[in-house]
């Protein structure tokens, strides 16, 4: 990491990893005996796949997610508990790599720290996970983010090769590669960027179409589905063909028949929390750099509400980049306003708190009261900024 500072590396490693433990005792987990376990969710697809030869699932777009049930083969405990780890351990490390992706990209431990914390205070991208620990998304968030870090530290080949495991895990890790392409080149069209990720992109799509090749979907085979009810409940989505057109048009039906400006306050803030969304709009108002480079990432997780119902946790993919121009737009705020950096500290650590005593069943805080806390906070920072510790220091060098 920086300057092989082992000391912080560390203090960053247990920090994460308390917050990981804290969010662990404030989430009602989906064991064997929760309400929710019997419903016919996707965890059920993946305990199979853990079950069983991972060539024996035919279920699309699961049986296609191969990497977390076998690395739960591998695992030496009982199926639930090696779940659990898994889970646990991709939101405990992606803490740490959030912070050291901050830290190269903004320099300052203010900014990484800002950054671990804006993370930790995500519901859907820790909480949620937590409760659902069966499904891939630990893993997915902790390859996207790693691969996030290869690219600004130049990286390449770790990148890819993350790159590689990362469609085993789950699909959409690809929608990291134009964020390679955006870290590498200032020009719009790079003919040498463009054929460098493309030789180095062609293995990823391999994989991802060998693997269907190698695990047919039978969502439509009768005799199949007869032969799996006995196994786990399915919904009606998994007894029909996964096409790709047909699962558009009744995904974008079903979006517009309940669009209102309660699922645009879904499809926008929800999944990010009140802070990050002010903070980035901040950011994009004075400079869209970030902005530029993250938008065909952040447009190809948007894409996926055309896919699926699930709005939250697809939307929260997008996490990196949001927290990317938070900080951007803090960093513009604190220049503008004279105040430290290290004043919203406070504010994200009281964001955290109320996430995790929302109530073991809740994921975030209600919006109300994101957006309350933020107001008062900021307001109190502004009116009292040269009295208190908020006020800029003259030397930042932390």
């Amino acid at each position: 990491m920086i300057n092989n500072n082992k000391k912080e590396f560390y203090l960053v490693l247990l920090s994460a990893l308390l917050f990981t433990l804290i969010l662990l005792f404030r989430t009602q987990i989906m064991t064997y005996d929760d309400p929710n376990f019997p419903k016919p969710w996707d965890h059920h697809k993946y305990i199979f796949m853990a079950q069983n030869s991972l060539f024996n699932f035919h279920i699309a777009p699961f049986c296609w997610r191969i990497g977390v049930p076998l690395l739960v083969k591998l695992l030496p405990f009982d199926i639930i508990v090696n779940f659990l780890i898994i889970s646990f351990t991709g939101i405990w490390f992606t803490g740490v790599v959030v912070y050291y992706a901050a830290r190269e990209l903004f320099l300052t431990k203010t900014y990484a720290i800002s950054a671990m914390l804006m993370f930790f205070s995500l519901g859907w991208a820790t909480k949620w996970i937590l409760f659902d620990f069966w499904l891939p998304d630990a893993v997915s968030f902790l390859i996207i983010t790693t691969a996030i870090y290869c690219i600004i530290t130049k990286k390449d080949i770790y990148f890819f090769l993350l790159l590689y495991l990362g469609v085993l895990v789950k699909e959409s890790i690809i929608f990291i590669v134009p964020l390679y392409y955006a870290f590498n080149t200032d020009r719009f069209f790079d003919i040498k960027q463009i054929r460098k990720l493309f030789l180095f992109t062609v293995p990823a799509v391999l994989i991802l179409l060998g693997v269907r090749f190698l695990i047919p979907q039978m969502n439509s085979n009768a005799d199949y589905l007869h032969k799996l009810a006995g196994y786990m409940p399915l919904n009606d989505s998994d007894k029909v063909v996964y096409n790709y057109w047909q699962l558009i048009w009744d995904t974008l039906k079903t979006r517009l028949h309940n669009l209102s400006y309660g699922s645009l306050i879904d499809y926008f803030v929800r999944p990010y929390g009140v802070f990050l969304v002010l903070a980035s709009v901040y950011s994009f108002w004075y400079n869209k750099k970030y902005l530029v480079k993250f938008l065909p990432f952040i447009l190809l997780i948007y894409l996926q509400l055309v896919f699926a119902i699930n709005t939250e946790r697809l939307l929260v993919f997008a996490f990196p980049a949001l927290i990317i121009f938070a900080i951007d737009g803090l960093r513009t705020f604190t220049s503008i306003t004279k105040t430290s950096p290290s004043a919203f500290i406070l504010l994200l650590v009281l964001l955290y708190l109320a996430n995790i005593l929302s109530g073991f069943d809740q994921f975030t805080a209600h919006l109300q009261i994101q957006f309350l806390l933020c107001f008062t906070y900021i307001t109190t920072l502004l009116l009292f900024k040269n009295r208190y510790f908020f006020i800029e220091k003259n030397n930042h060098n932390d």
